[in-house]
């Protein structure tokens, strides 16, 4: 009997596990950069910042080999879910007369130049032409980072990002990515620490958002929440609650994550899948802002949280 089949599941949520770990790694080089060199208009320490990534080119490149892992895994996921025997195509797998138990994890698995092939071959959801591109490069960096130590290729924390982006709206595309990151922000090993009075998963999550915001496209922004990203956002009040620490005031940040639905009476946040009922008045506290989460002066604003 072969034992320990592995599953689409679990294969899926290592994938991302270690997607959204490179994620936060990426994000805080950059806010390491920025605190200690505050950007203005006059100094935008272009020098400094390129010395800097410099400097963190074998943290990145190792980042690199992570995303690549993460594609493995996931395209490793699908395959699985259509049957886990295809994970063994063109292995030469070994077995025993003695009748005991096989241990599927003993078995080499199809290599990673193999996946796309086996994708488009055996699964409903094909891979695009620009994300098999994108893989074969990212793929030959991991191979050069493996086998020699390090590649010539230099990279920045932006260009990995917008990478993860792309890994996400290709290999996960009914899933949400700001609620898989509020999930995968509590599965981190600091997450061990989260109290929900110094800091929580969503606390994590909202600290980052204004610079998830800076960091995405238009076209990205549209492609993960269905929104142009010029379309005006709100504070969810109970991701505002959920995120609320002796370290982090919402108020002090744009942790704006919810939409208004169709009609104006209702929001959408993306953050928690939660719609709430509003109403449209004018905000007491002299806020432009007219999205009251209930009426009269009993309501809290959407717009500043007053």
């Amino acid at each position: 009997m072969i034992i320990n089949l592995p599953t689409s599941e679990n294969m899926t949520k290592l994938a991302l596990r270690l997607h959204f770990g490179a994620w936060a790694a990426l994000t805080t080089m950059e806010f390491q950069f920025d605190q200690e060199f505050e950007s203005s208009e006059e100094n935008d320490w272009a020098s400094e910042r390129a010395e800097y990534y410099e400097y963190c080119q074998p943290e990145l490149q190792a980042i690199c080999t992570i995303i690549q892992q993460s594609n493995e895994l996931a395209l490793k996921a699908r395959l699985c879910q259509v049957s886990p025997y295809l994970l063994l195509l063109n292995s030469d797998a070994k077995f025993s007369t003695k009748g005991d138990d096989i241990d599927f994890t003993t078995f080499r698995t199809i290599d990673a130049v193999d996946l796309p092939a086996a994708i488009n071959s055996f699964c409903d959801d094909k891979l695009t032409d620009k994300f098999l591109q994108t893989y074969g490069q990212i793929r030959a960096y991991r191979n050069q980072i493996t086998h020699m130590g390090e590649t010539k290729k230099a990279f920045s924390p932006r260009e990995l990002l917008h990478h993860l982006v792309a890994q996400y709206r290709e290999l996960w595309p009914q899933r949400h990515w700001l609620q898989d990151r509020v999930e995968f922000a509590a599965q981190t090993t600091t997450a061990f620490f989260h109290d929900g009075r110094y800091a929580s998963a969503e606390s994590v999550v909202m600290e980052e958002w204004e610079h998830t915001f800076d960091v995405l496209t238009g076209t990205e922004f549209k492609a993960l929440f269905g929104k142009p990203k010029t379309t005006r956002r709100y504070y969810c009040l109970d991701c505002v609650e959920a995120a609320s620490t002796k370290a982090f005031h919402a108020p002090d940040t744009e942790c704006r994550t919810a939409f208004l639905l169709p009609g104006g009476t209702s929001l959408h946040c993306f953050m928690c899948g939660k719609d709430s009922n509003v109403v449209r008045e004018d905000c007491p506290a002299g806020c432009p802002g007219n999205v009251m989460s209930s009426a009269g002066e009993t309501g809290q604003c959407h717009t500043c949280l007053q």
